[in-house]
């Protein structure tokens, strides 16, 4: 069985370039509208701010939060990238193995 997991990266100190992972298991699409919205705010955005680094409208991107397993998982993961996190796929008994853009 799979699940998802998004991982957000913290860095630790300017100087310390060692990155903090925290996962977030997400086990089933109704999950989605909060994490996200917590991940945007944690980033400190407003969704009109979000949006325009993702260069869609406000309201584009408020049914993007609302309905995210609607959305195309290229948009999905273009978003990710701005919010400083990725997804991350993997098997319930494995760790979790984050999917690059390189490995496609």
């Amino acid at each position: 069985m799979l699940y998802l997991a998004f991982t957000t990266h913290r860095m630790l100190g300017v100087f310390n370039a060692k990155a903090h992972s925290m996962h977030y298991p997400i086990l089933m699409p109704e999950q989605l509208p909060a994490m996200l919205r917590s991940l945007r705010q944690r980033a400190g955005l407003t969704q009109a701010q979000l949006a325009e680094r993702l260069g869609i409208s406000q309201q584009s991107y408020a049914r993007l939060e609302a309905r995210p397993a609607a959305t195309s998982v290229a948009r999905l993961s273009k978003l990710l990238r701005v919010l400083n996190a990725e997804l991350v796929i993997h098997t319930r008994d494995d760790q979790p193995t984050a999917v690059s853009d390189e490995a496609w």
